[in-house]
Order: C-alpha cells, then sequence, then structure tokens
C-alpha cells in the first residue's frame, strides 16, 4: 500500500497495466512505482481501458443479481445485461475489464455473444469467465476456443472462488489512505 500527495483526481497504472481511480496527483511507495494519469488525459491515452468494470450477462434476475451485489461489495463497479444482445450493447459502449458469461440465454446466447465479442476490436481480448449451468463438454470445447479465462458451473460455484478469480484476471479494487 502507498501514500498518496497532492489534490487532483487521477488514475494510477500499475506494473499490470490496471488503471485505480485516485483523488490525489502524486503517489508514492517504498516498494512501488506507478505513472499517474490525469483524467483529463486518460481517454485520449487510453479510450478503451475500463479500470475494475464487471459486465454480468446472465438472464436469470436472482443470479446475475446476487453476483453483482457480491462483486459491488468488493468495490467493484458492476454493469448487468438480461441477454446477449442487451450484454454486446453494453460492452461495446462501456468496455468492461471483465465479462461474467451465461450460456444459455435468450436473444443471443453465450457462445454466440462470445464469438462476436472477440470480433470486435477493442473488445476481442476482453477476459471472460463462464458462469454458466451448462456441464457439457462440447461446451466447455468451444468457449475454451474462443478464449476464455474460466468456466464456473452455477451448481459447484462459491462467491468467494469467483471473487477470487475475478481477483486474479484485473486485480482487486485500489485501498488508498491519504496522509
Amino acid at each position: 500500500m502507498g501514500t498518496l500527495l497532492g489534490s487532483e483526481q487521477c488514475l494510477v497504472a500499475n506494473s499490470a497495466g490496471s488503471l485505480s481511480s485516485v483523488k490525489n496527483r502524486d503517489f508514492k511507495s517504498d516498494s512501488l512505482t506507478l505513472r499517474t494519469i490525469p483524467f483529463g488525459d486518460v481517454l485520449r491515452e487510453y479510450p478503451y481501458c475500463m479500470q475494475q468494470k464487471i459486465l454480468i450477462v446472465d438472464d436469470t434476475a436472482n443470479f446475475r443479481h446476487a453476483v453483482a451485489a457480491a462483486l459491488r461489495g468488493e468495490g467493484y463497479e458492476v454493469l448487468c445485461a438480461k441477454n446477449g444482445e442487451d450484454g454486446l450493447s453494453l460492452a461495446l459502449t462501456e468496455h468492461p475489464g471483465l465479462i461474467l458469461l451465461d450460456i444459455a440465454m435468450p436473444v443471443i446466447d453465450g457462445l454466440s455473444y462470445l464469438a462476436s465479442l472477440r470480433a470486435h476490436k477493442h473488445l476481442k481480448d476482453t477476459p471472460v469467465i463462464m458462469l454458466t449451468a451448462s456441464a457439457d463438454v462440447n461446451h466447455v470445447r468451444e468457449a475454451s476456443g474462443l478464449g476464455i479465462q474460466g468456466y464456473m458451473l452455477k451448481s459447484a460455484f462459491s462467491l468467494g472462488e469467483m471473487i477470487k478469480k475475478v481477483e486474479e484476471l484485473i486485480g482487486a479494487p485500489a485501498v488508498f489512505t491519504h496522509q
């Protein structure tokens, strides 16, 4: 953990490339050297780098809301979509840092969604974790071929395990102290 100095709100990029929002301009740490970027410059320099924003695409409202609440409780910004069509629209406008994706959904299913996502220049490298009820080996194989970073079954998943995987992929929300 480091100390923040100054008064201008900015983003801090860590060595893994994640951006963290901070309220001060300068960051000092004994073990890290970080570059700060004023918010005004971020959109010009990094137009598609959205720090710790997670999109949940799932047609089951209770499940979607429970996962969203757990992630918000950890400090992440969370967007939700009830089907693949709405999810693709949100991904294109919001550029999330991670997508949690169901397979069996109306309008556009998860695997078709994933194929469409990978076809978009600015979204093709977005990390995706499949969070689904489908244990079908063909679904796992197809999703893996489309470059997912994880496949979790709803029947055998825990919020703690999911949060750990999210943190591995995009990092934990930043916590900073002021001097």
